[in-house]
């Protein structure tokens, strides 16, 4: 099981994806913009100008902290899925399934989550569905 906030490393992938044969990648709509942050910890992230101070609602990218921020996200709301048929690394997720059943099974699991979030992906760098003949 992988440590919340980091992203998967090559052995975790490696013994997820054995015995794949569907596969789909997605990349996320200006990713950054698209999760709130938490309001208990909107003001850690506040900053000034010399007109005003302002305070972001979503995730700020260029923080220091903001690729592992939006990867516990995007972790969390992926949570359902997470190593079974599912996996993030910051703003891509990758679906995969043994058989073509469980992966359009999976992939309606997904846009379900994709719903409920309100979540974008763009279909320019995403690939729907990808079939493997024989993956280890």
């Amino acid at each position: 099981m992988p440590i919340a906030g980091t992203t998967p490393n090559i052995t975790v992938v490696s013994s997820s994806v054995r015995g794949t044969k569907s596969i789909s990648k997605f990349d996320m709509v200006k990713s950054f913009w698209q999760l709130p942050r938490d309001v208990a910890s909107q003001e850690l992230m506040s900053f000034m100008t010399e007109d005003t101070v302002y305070t972001p609602n979503w995730v700020a990218q260029g923080a220091m902290v903001s690729a592992i921020d939006f990867q516990m996200q995007m972790q969390d709301v992926m949570a359902l899925m997470l190593q079974r048929n599912d996996l993030v690394c910051v703003d891509d997720v990758i679906i995969f399934a043994p058989s073509v059943e469980e992966f359009l099974q999976a992939l309606k699991e997904f846009f379900i989550i994709l719903r409920d979030r309100r979540l974008k992906m763009s279909a320019a760098k995403s690939s729907l569905f990808q079939l493997y003949g024989a993956a280890n």
